[in-house]
């Protein structure tokens, strides 16, 4: 199963993001640095009153802020964000924002009427080139599809018949499964 379903995701508007963290340009550059480590989201929007798009802060800038000696406990989060927009629309297929997580974007901001209304990162992504959607449903036919086509001994003979040659006869460690007996 490869790309979008026939029914399809074509455009960001059509996923849900997994990402709405935001930061307002007031809060504490210590206070963003540690929801960004404990959160383990590598960015977020910074966005004013009416969510409007005001700037971008991720790891890298919380890095360089260190390095160039700003006390994070002093500074606020508008001191040391991008304010360069970079992000999507609703009507953005998915190919235009893969080719920009190609680029080396992480995380997006997805801009609706005019407003940051969430992320979309990578992950969000790869699950709408899947097919899946947020729904129960959906969640479940997929659960059911990955269950009837990668079960853990097709997983096991296909790496058996293509990374372990018959002579090696090794145990396999193979995706994080352990196969004890020898390959035949």
């Amino acid at each position: 199963m490869a790309g979008n379903p026939a029914e399809g995701y074509p455009v960001v508007g059509d996923i849900v993001g997994t990402t709405i963290r935001q930061f307002k340009p007031e809060d504490s550059a210590m206070d963003v640095a540690i929801e960004m480590v404990t959160s383990h989201v590598g960015g977020a929007p910074v966005v004013g009153e009416d969510y409007e798009f005001l700037g971008f802060i991720n790891e890298g800038d919380v890095i360089r802020a260190i390095d160039k000696g700003i006390d994070l406990q002093q500074a606020r989060a508008q001191d040391i964000m991008n304010s360069a927009f970079v992000g999507v629309k609703e009507d953005i297929t998915l190919s235009c924002v893969a080719r920009m997580f190609e680029m080396g974007f992480q995380i997006l901001p997805v801009v609706q009427d005019g407003k940051v209304a969430r992320s979309t990162t990578r992950h969000d992504l790869l699950r709408a080139q899947l097919g899946l959607g947020p729904s129960v449903d959906e969640m479940g036919k997929a659960k059911k599809w990955a269950a009837e086509t990668f079960t853990l001994s097709a997983v096991l003979a296909e790496a058996s018949s293509r990374w372990v040659r018959p002579e090696h006869r090794t145990p396999l460690i193979y995706w994080g499964f352990h196969r004890t007996s020898t390959v035949a």
